[in-house]
C-alpha cells in the first residue's frame, strides 16, 4: 500500500514523534510512505533527528515544505501547492492529515478522488473561552475535506466527531515493543522534583504554572519540591523570566533528545496543559514508574483513571498542593507492561493498516 503522511511541521512533540514512529512501522510492514512536513512552523533544529530516523529507510519518502510565511493564507496557499504536486508525484492510495494546519491543507488542496483520514491530536472542546469556537471547527474540517473517517487518539476526541464524521479510536504508537523503556531507579526520601515536558508554548501551561507557583510561595526559598522543565518554543523568554524570579527550585532543562535523560530524577511528571489529545510524555513517564499529576485534559483522563497512575485535578493550585503533599501511587510493573503494550507501535500500525484497507476497498 502507498500512503502519505501529512503534517504542518516535524518539530519535536507528541504529533511528530507519533508520526515519525508510525511511518517507520509502515515501512517495516512493506508499505511505501509519503511523510509530508508542510513546515507551516518555524523548524527548530531538532527536527534533524526526525529527519535520520526516517531516512534510514529506503520505503520512507520526506518531504518538507518551505511555505512559511507572516501571512497565513499565503503560507497555507503555498503549502497547499507544495503539498499536491508531491502527492501527485507519489500517487498515494490513501492520505492522512495529522494536526492543526495539515487537516486543513488537506481538505483544500489534496486531489480529489482519494480516500481521506484525519487524526484529532488536541480537544478542541477544552479550551476554557473557545469552546464555542471548538464546538464548530471539527465538522467544519469533516465535512468541508470529505474526510471518510476521522481518528480519535482518546475517548473525549473521538465523542466530538461522532455527529459529523465515521470515527475510529486508534491510540497512539508510542512504543516500540523491541525497545521498550526500562524503570528508573528514583532514590527514596529527600526533596521530591516534579517535571514538565513538552514544547514552551501558551497552551502548555508552563508560565501559567509557574505564575502559580511564584503566587502561593512568593519566597521561594519556602517552596517544598523542586520543578525541571524540558523543552525549547516560543515562550523560552517568559519562561526564563518566571524561573529566574523562583531561584534555584526552578531549572530548565531546555530540549533533551535522550528520552530517558529526561526523566531521569523526577518523582512525577506534572501536565498542566489547558488543551491536549493524548500526552506522549504522559505515556512515557508511566512506562519508567513516574506517577503523573494532570489538569482534566483529553486522554488524561483515559489513561490515568483507568491504571490509577497519577491523579487528575480541578486546578493549577490543586497541583501544586497534591506535589507538595507527596501523596503519589506506586506504578507496578504490570501497569508498565500494560501501557506498553496498549500504545505499542505495533498495535497502532496494524489498526491504521486493517482501516486504510477497508476504505481503500471501499467502492
Amino acid at each position: 500500500m502507498r500512503i502519505a503522511l501529512v503534517t504542518s511541521a516535524l518539530n519535536p512533540g507528541g504529533i511528530a514523534e507519533v508520526l515519525c514512529s508510525t511511518a517507520l512501522a509502515f515501512a517495516r510492514d512493506g508499505h511505501d510512505v509519503l511523510v509530508l512536513a508542510l513546515r507551516m512552523a518555524e523548524i527548530s533544529d531538532t527536527a534533524a533527528e526526525y529527519r535520520r530516523r526516517l531516512s534510514a529507510s529506503p520505503r520512507i519518502t520526506l518531504f518538507e515544505g518551505t511555505s512559511k510565511s507572516l501571512k497565513p493564507i499565503a503560507g497555507l496557499a503555498k503549502a497547499g501547492r507544495q503539498m499536491r504536486k508531491a502527492l501527485e508525484d507519489f500517487r498515494p492510495q490513501i492520505i492522512h492529515a495529522h494536526g492543526e494546519g495539515a487537516d486543513l491543507t488537506v481538505a483544500l488542496y489534496a486531489p480529489r478522488g482519494l480516500p481521506r483520514v484525519r487524526t484529532a491530536h488536541i480537544d478542541y472542546y477544552l479550551r476554557r473561552y473557545l469552546w464555542l469556537g471548538g464546538l464548530l471547527v471539527e465538522p467544519a474540517i469533516n465535512i468541508l475535506g470529505g474526510y471518510g473517517m476521522v481518528i480519535g487518539i482518546s475517548e473525549q476526541t473521538m465523542k466530538r466527531n461522532r455527529w459529523s464524521a465515521k470515527t475510529a479510536l486508534i491510540h497512539n504508537g508510542v512504543f516500540d515493543e523491541t525497545h521498550a523503556p526500562s524503570l528508573l531507579e528514583r532514590a527514596p526520601g529527600g526533596t521530591l522534583t516534579a517535571g514538565i515536558v513538552g514544547t514552551l508554548l501558551p497552551h502548555k501551561g508552563q508560565v501559567a504554572f509557574l505564575k502559580m507557583l511564584k503566587r502561593r510561595y512568593p519566597k521561594s526559598v519556602d517552596i517544598p519540591f523542586h520543578v525541571r522543565i524540558c523543552g525549547d518554543g516560543p515562550d523560552r523568554q517568559i519562561v526564563t523570566r518566571l524561573a529566574g524570579d523562583l531561584g534555584e527550585t526552578v531549572q530548565l532543562s531546555g530540549h533533551i533528545e535522550s528520552r530517558d535523560e529526561i526523566y531521569a530524577g523526577l518523582d512525577a511528571l506534572l501536565i498542566p496543559s489547558t488543551n491536549e489529545g493524548l500526552s506522549t510524555a504522559m505515556l512515557e513517564a508511566i512506562v519508567r514508574g513516574i506517577p503523573v499529576l494532570s489538569l482534566p485534559v483529553a486522554g488524561a483522563t483515559d489513561v490515568i483513571c483507568r491504571w490509577n497512575c497519577g491523579k487528575i485535578v480541578s486546578s493549577l493550585d490543586d497541583m501544586i498542593n497534591a506535589i507538595a503533599n507527596g501523596a503519589l501511587p506506586a506504578i507496578s510493573g504490570e501497569i508498565r507492561s500494560e501501557v506498553i503494550a496498549a500504545f505499542s507501535t505495533a498495535v497502532a500500525s496494524a489498526a491504521h493498516e486493517r482501516l486504510y484497507k477497508s476504505l481503500v476497498d471501499t467502492p
